[in-house]
């Protein structure tokens, strides 16, 4: 809006001067009725459109190409349309300042032409409730993983802190090998787990000489049972002699 007081001319013989400020008035003169408005004189620039607002005051309505109030100013916005001053339009409102502009960026979007992308905020790559944080590094964001998760989004999970596969008090330690985990067993275990327990070895040594005397026992009992068999077979063979003797002299007698 802009106050002013006008002058208008009349249309009639002569040059008539009134007073205007919106309201009727008459040349006391000749009777003649004027009817000037706010708009009469006006500062509007660059082909702007003059509106009357009321009979004091007008408004300035400017091209897409200026703004200010009497649209003096160039719209850098319009100007840069193609170039897109701010990086993206929906991500952002280009505000013309006076022959310049500015970027007002939405939530998750900064910098002079919202052109930086919080991607915590946006997106959260960080999983297994990761704290995501900004930073100047490639990707643009850090995760501070929680207890028992690692990896650049927190995506491994440390399978000893949450299960601890490792059996019999054996220590479970991160690895890179495909199960992710290897086990340190306890004197006494060994596997992939440490379920498996090794025998003692004064057990072993016992085991061992229990063997061998059974292996003693049984070559003895061979031995006892061939010389009690060859015993019988030469006691046989004698009484065959014996008879055979008897038999010969029984015939010579007769």
């Amino acid at each position: 809006m802009y106050d002013t007081i006008t002058y208008c001319e009349s249309y009639h013989d002569g040059t008539v001067y009134g007073k205007c400020n919106g309201i009727e008035l008459y040349d006391f003169y000749r009777k003649n009725k004027l009817n000037c408005s706010s708009c009469s004189v006006n500062e509007c620039q660059n082909d702007a459109t003059c509106q009357v607002a009321d009979q004091f005051n007008y408004n300035c309505s400017c091209s897409r190409n200026n703004h200010g109030e009497f649209c003096q100013f160039e719209n850098a916005c319009s100007f840069n349309l193609r170039l897109k001053p701010c990086q993206d339009i929906t991500n952002s409102i280009c505000v013309p300042i006076q022959n310049t502009f500015k970027c007002d960026c939405r939530v998750g979007y900064s910098g002079e032409r919202c052109q930086m992308k919080d991607i915590c905020y946006l997106d959260n790559p960080c999983q297994n409730d990761g704290n995501c944080k900004k930073s100047n590094i490639s990707m643009g964001y850090k995760c501070d993983c929680r207890v028992g998760y690692s990896g650049e989004r927190c995506q491994m999970k440390d399978i000893c802190y949450f299960d601890n596969p490792c059996q019999n008090h054996g220590i479970c330690q991160r690895s890179n090998i495909s199960m992710g985990y290897t086990c340190q067993c306890n004197e006494g275990y060994h596997g992939q787990q440490c379920q498996l327990s090794i025998p003692d070895t004064g057990f072993i040594i016992l085991m061992v000489v229990l063997a061998i005397l059974v292996l003693i026992g049984l070559v003895g009992l061979a031995i006892f049972f061939r010389r009690r068999r060859g015993h019988k077979e030469y006691r046989e063979e004698v009484n065959m002699s014996q008879n055979k003797r008897s038999e010969e002299l029984e015939s010579l007698t007769v």
